[in-house]
């Protein structure tokens, strides 16, 4: 079960993302083009190019 703290936010990429990327690259995204730290305690929502969504919470 998944616990997300009351003051967290969630971010959708809207723009698949290439799964080969691994959890480095998709943290280097989150940096990036959010401006945000990986680890802020928010939940990421990244869509994949065959359209899968993949969650992050960090």
């Amino acid at each position: 079960m998944l616990n997300i703290d009351t003051t967290g936010t969630i971010y959708v990429a809207v723009d698949p993302q290439g799964g080969r990327k691994g959890i480095d690259g998709l943290a280097g995204v989150v940096r990036t083009i959010l401006g945000r730290d990986f680890a802020s305690g928010d939940l990421l929502v990244f869509k994949n190019i065959a359209g899968l969504h993949n969650l992050m919470y960090a």
